[in-house]
């Protein structure tokens, strides 16, 4: 059974569920967008060599979410 997960599209396709509904879900990916948002937040703001303004990147995260 293992080999025909491994060598047959089957394998894929639970793959692509697992992901889809596991760590890519709506809720997990919004959970882990504000959890990186909160720790980057504070360095983003006062980065005085940053590409985009803090209210940029405050608008581009929330889009994110």
């Amino acid at each position: 059974m293992l080999n025909e997960l491994n060598n047959g599209t089957d394998y894929d396709k639970v793959l692509d569920v697992e992901v889809l509904q596991g760590y890519l879900s709506n809720d997990a990916f919004r959970a882990r967008v504000q959890q990186l948002s909160d720790l980057t937040s504070k360095y983003v703001e006062k980065d005085p060599t940053a590409f985009y303004t803090y209210e940029q990147y405050q608008a581009e995260a929330a889009k994110l979410l």
